[in-house]
């Protein structure tokens, strides 16, 4: 869709956002202003303006943290819905590992990320 469709559905409540974006990113009406996932203010460039990739938004379901790692054993990526980092299993030495950007890490798992359910499993 268009930016002028895109702004349409924002008025109506929806979430927004272009097909490329990542994660979590995505924009919706508040007060008139357009808004990012942060509620901050957001600029849209001339390229956003003219893009025809536009989409509605859908939240992810989130797991917990037992889910995600069956999940990830089965195959998938998983990260957490504050995150960038995406985690994946290693079949060939069967280690966990962090993406982040294009940095590869070995994927240790904090107190809180073990007893956090903000786990979005990831169909890629």
């Amino acid at each position: 869709m268009n930016i002028i469709e895109a702004a349409k559905l924002m008025k109506q409540g929806c979430k927004v956002r272009l097909g490329h974006w990542c994660g979590n990113e995505y924009l919706h009406n508040h007060l008139d202003m357009i808004r990012d996932e942060r509620d901050e203010e957001h600029e849209l460039s001339l390229y956003d303006v003219l893009d025809q990739d536009w989409e509605i938004y859908q939240e992810p379901k989130l797991h917990t943290f037992e889910e995600a790692l069956i999940a990830l054993k089965n195959g998938k990526k998983i990260r957490r819905q504050s995150s960038i980092s995406e985690y994946h299993l290693d079949k060939a030495s069967s280690r966990i590992l962090e993406i982040y950007n294009v940095e590869v890490h070995n994927g240790v798992f904090s107190d809180e990320e073990v007893l956090a359910n903000d786990w979005i499993i990831l169909d890629k």
